[in-house]
């Protein structure tokens, strides 16, 4: 595989108008509910954006409350090139300079993807929400009933890794 070149960059407020016009087409809103905590997209401590021949082809958003930093958001417009693997390096990085002590997520339980993407670096499932999206529905209706790979979207699933654990592989 020959990757193209990337550079990431620490998002910048000008990059937040192009993050949450993705964010809203990925995930039917700019807003982000998990665990029953809903969050905007302007509201999140801070994001990643990876760009590749001068555009933008991936980011990576986060929240950091206490020592704990939660994954927001993140998308790779060209998968399988390391974009995303990039990305979460990035943030790794930063929660480790910061004395983060463990990196969270919520994904949901049609996106067995991304479930694998997440463990591959170190990740672990930590606590299932059962019909949790139940209640996103109701503050995102566009939410759809089936989800990637026909099945039906129910759940939240929680990932997160202990710091320095966490592992990346680009």
């Amino acid at each position: 595989m020959n990757p193209e070149k990337y550079m990431i960059k620490t998002a910048a407020k000008t990059d937040f108008e192009w993050i949450k016009e993705l964010y809203a087409h990925t995930w039917s809103g700019d807003i982000c509910v998990s665990r029953g905590k809903v969050q905007k997209v302007d509201d999140f401590t801070g994001g990643f954006v990876a760009e590749t021949g001068g555009q933008n082809t991936g980011f990576v958003t986060y929240t950091i409350s206490g020592t704990e930093l939660e994954i927001t958001g993140i998308v790779s417009l060209k998968e399988k090139g390391g974009i995303g693997s990039a990305l979460v390096k990035a943030v790794i990085e930063l929660a480790k300079k910061q004395k983060i002590k463990k990196i969270c997520l919520v994904t949901t339980n049609d996106n067995l993807n991304g479930i694998g993407f997440w463990q591959k670096r170190g990740f672990k499932l930590v606590k299932v929400y059962p019909g949790s999206m139940e209640y996103v529905r109701q503050i995102k209706p566009a939410v759809p009933l089936i989800g990637e790979n026909g099945i039906p979207l129910m759940d939240e699933l929680e990932l997160d890794v202990a710091l320095p654990a966490a592992r990346v592989e680009i």
